[in-house]
């Protein structure tokens, strides 16, 4: 109605259907919706019938622009309609060839002079994003696999060269009484304790390390904290490994030295 906003259709105490409206402010742009004025739907509601299966291509007051819409009888209302209000309904297609697909549907309705607004390529955008997550796993996984093998190099140089330098005090306990088995229960409460210690500075950084780029990333992609326990247990395992390894390479040097050589040589 003129000078009204259209509200809602509601039942009286009679069971008789009413339109509810709201007047326009004059002079405003709003509603006064203290003011609501009813009016029965009978006498007042425009009908429009049509063939069921045609294509109506008369313009509809109730559809927007640009855009299509799929209509049902009234006999199927409580079959379609859910909690009592409108339900938008979503058509999705397969197709091998999706490119050509989305193209001929587009093509169809502009032809037709309808909106393509709701055509989607569902198949595009995953395609798009799984080339995008494929180049960021290979920056991150290559930039990891670089910092662990310097990671490795360094811990390896570092343990195996401390190892060396330790030559004289090994041999002066061998020439003591020191046993094979002995040196390696030496070797290995050394390995268990690096491993340690590295571990109990390593992963407290980390973990906060990881939350603070949490933080940063929130604003951007909205997610819960956690921590990823899997990669920590790699990482214990992967530190004891290199260290062990880096022990009993040099351990396998150092079992071919001549402890009476090794205290006579004051370079080592």
């Amino acid at each position: 109605m003129e000078g009204y906003v259209f509200d809602r259709a509601v039942e009286d105490e009679d069971g008789r259907m009413r339109l509810v409206y709201y007047p326009i402010i004059d002079g405003e742009d709003a509603v006064d919706y203290d003011a609501p004025y009813t009016v029965p739907a009978e006498g007042n509601q425009i009908i429009d019938e049509f063939a069921v299966g045609a294509i109506i291509r008369r313009p509809l007051s109730a559809m927007p622009q640009n855009s299509f819409a799929v209509y049902y009888p009234l006999s199927l209302e409580d079959e379609l309609v859910q909690d009592g209000g409108p339900q938008s309904v979503y058509i999705a297609m397969t197709a091998t060839a999706h490119a050509r697909a989305y193209t001929a549907l587009t093509e169809a309705l502009r032809e037709q002079g309808t909106g393509m607004a709701d055509v989607y390529d569902l198949a595009e955008s995953e395609e798009t994003v799984r080339m995008a997550v494929t180049v960021i796993n290979v920056f991150s996984y290559g930039f990891i696999v670089m910092i662990s093998l310097i990671a490795l190099t360094n811990v390896f140089n570092t343990v195996s060269t401390n190892m060396m330098l330790r030559r004289r005090e090994f041999a002066m306990l061998k020439s003591i009484g020191l046993s094979e088995k002995g040196f390696r229960k030496m070797l290995d409460y050394e390995c268990l304790i690096y491993g340690c210690r590295s571990l109990l500075l390593g992963l407290p950084v980390s973990v906060l390390v990881s939350y603070a780029i949490y933080r940063v990333s929130y604003n951007l992609v909205e997610s819960s904290f956690y921590i990823p326990w899997y990669s920590i247990v790699i990482a214990v395992i992967s530190v004891f490994l290199v260290v062990g390894i880096a022990m009993v390479y040099t351990a396998s040097i150092l079992r071919r030295d001549n402890p009476i050589d090794a205290l006579k040589n004051e370079n080592l």
